[in-house]
C-alpha cells in the first residue's frame, strides 16, 4: 500500500498553546511528517493562530474537540478517532502528548531509525519514558523545554513506562494510551533491539527515547491537573507523586540537545 506520509504524530491537548510551536518545529526537525491533532480548549481561537500556517501547509490536521474528558478512557477514544483517519494515510503513527518529545540517540532523523523495523511481522516500536523535573519549582521557564529541563529521574516508577509508534497496517487503533492494539496474533510489539515488549523488564534505550516534561513549575502543574476532568479527584494524590518526584536521585541529561541550535534557527530564536 502506499502512504502519503511515511510518520505522523497523534496528539490531543488542551490549554498547552505556548508549548505548541517548539514541540512542532522540533518533531519536524527529526524527521515527521504530518501531526493529527485533537484541541480540548473550550476556544481555540489562540491555538488557530499558531498552528495557522502549519495548517495551511497541510502539515497539521486540526480537530477541535470541546468535549470534557471524564476517564483515562477517554485519550484511547481520542486516539482511535486519529487512527481511523490516520490508517489511511500514514505508515507510521507514533501517539504522544505535547509535553513528550521524540528523542532519536544515534539518528538525526526517525525515519532512518523507522527503517530498521520492516520486519513483516513488526506491529509497533516501544518509546521508554525519561521523566524531567524542575528543580526551580515555582518558576515558568521562558526557555524551550529542551533547553530548561536537564535534570531526568533515574527511576520514576516501579515499572518502564513507555508510549508507541505503530505501523498502521498491523493495527486496529489503541487499546491504551501506551499499548497499540494489535490486528494479528503473529505480529509483535517491539523494544528498540525487536525483543517483544514486557510489562516488567529493563527495556532498552539506547537508541530512541521519549523525554517527557512532565513535571515543571508548580504553576503548569497546576494547569496541567486542572485540564483533564477525571485527574480532580486525584489531585492531592498527584501533588503528593509531584513532591515525591523532587526528592528522586536525578542524573544531568543533555542528548535531545544536539537538536537545539537549528531548532531555535527554525524557530527564529537568537542568543543574547
Amino acid at each position: 500500500m502506499s502512504y502519503k506520509y511515511n510518520i505522523s504524530i497523534g496528539a490531543y491537548f488542551k490549554n498547552e498553546t505556548r508549548f505548541l510551536c517548539e514541540w512542532v518545529e522540533f518533531h519536524l526537525l527529526i524527521g515527521v511528517e504530518h501531526l493529527y491533532l485533537y484541541c480540548n480548549d473550550i476556544d481555540p481561537t489562540e491555538t488557530k493562530k499558531v498552528l495557522k500556517s502549519y495548517i495551511k501547509k497541510g502539515i497539521v490536521s486540526f480537530i477541535h474537540y470541546p468535549h470534557k474528558l471524564t476517564n483515562k478512557h477517554d485519550a484511547t477514544t481520542i486516539y482511535n478517532k486519529i487512527f481511523s483517519v490516520a490508517n489511511k494515510e500514514t505508515k507510521w503513527l507514533a501517539f504522544i502528548d505535547l509535553d513528550e518529545f521524540i528523542c532519536l540517540i544515534k539518528h538525526k532523523n526517525i525515519n532512518q531509525f523507522l527503517k530498521l523495523y520492516d520486519d513483516k511481522e513488526i506491529a509497533a516500536i516501544s518509546m521508554l519514558w525519561t521523566v524531567f523535573i524542575n528543580y526551580e519549582q515555582y518558576q515558568t521557564t521562558q526557555q524551550l523545554q529542551i533547553e530548561a529541563y536537564t535534570h531526568a529521574l533515574i527511576k520514576y516508577k516501579s515499572r518502564p513506562v513507555y508510549k508507541s509508534i505503530i505501523k498502521t497496517s498491523r493495527c486496529n487503533g489503541m487499546r491504551s494510551a501506551h499499548n497499540p492494539n494489535l490486528n494479528n496474533t503473529k505480529f509483535r510489539f517491539v523494544d528498540e533491539n525487536k525483543y517483544t515488549v514486557k510489562i516488567r523488564y529493563n527495556a532498552p534505550n539506547d537508541m530512541i527515547r521519549l523525554n517527557h516534561y512532565h513535571l515543571k513549575s508548580r504553576n503548569d502543574f497546576t494547569i496541567k491537573l486542572t485540564n483533564v476532568g477525571y485527574w480532580n479527584n486525584k489531585i492531592s494524590h498527584s501533588w503528593k507523586n509531584y513532591e515525591k518526584a523532587l526528592n528522586k536521585p536525578v542524573i544531568k541529561n543533555f542528548v535531545i540537545q544536539r537538536f537545539l541550535p537549528e531548532l531555535k534557527r527554525k524557530m527564529g530564536i537568537t542568543d543574547a
